[in-house]
């Protein structure tokens, strides 16, 4: 297999970085130990503390809605998600078959049935080609992954 861009670095292509990039390791710095010691001495660690009704309200500035809804998980903002859409029972929504469970379940945890659709094995994502060949009339949401950092086209 040649060497080029064309290929993910373990298929032979060229790395991005000398180090490994650690997909699942938190960067913190020490302003973001003081503001979760501030939290915790605050005692209000849960719900809609000042925290996150701050973070609600400049996240919401910043891309010009009225509303943002903080949640504790990709998985609790997929279900509500689904539910807010009340798509109808046994709806199709087109996954990739290479992701975390949050994808699948958004979907299953309201009654929809999922459509597996292969990623390409170069970048990890679903293309608009295997999309476009399993939407159907049932079809009523598609949910992307980026996957590593590589955005689906």
């Amino acid at each position: 297999m040649p060497r080029n861009d064309k290929y993910l670095a373990i298929n032979g292509g060229k790395p991005v970085s000398k180090e490994p990039v650690l997909i699942h390791k938190p960067y913190l710095d020490e302003k973001d130990f003081q503001i979760v010691n501030e939290t915790i001495r605050s005692t209000f660690i849960s719900g809609n503390g000042p925290k996150c009704m701050e973070f609600e309200q400049r996240l919401a500035e910043y891309l010009g809605v009225k509303h943002v809804l903080f949640t504790n998980s990709c998985t609790t903002a997929l279900d509500l998600a689904f539910k807010v859409k009340e798509f109808p029972a046994g709806s199709e929504v087109i996954t990739p078959n290479f992701t975390y469970t949050s994808t699948a379940l958004g979907p299953l945890l309201n009654n929809l049935k999922i459509r597996l659709v292969d990623v390409d094995p170069e970048n990890g994502n679903i293309g608009v080609e295997k999309i476009e060949t399993a939407i159907n009339n049932k079809t009523v949401a598609i949910v992307p992954v980026d996957y590593a950092g590589n955005p689906a086209d």
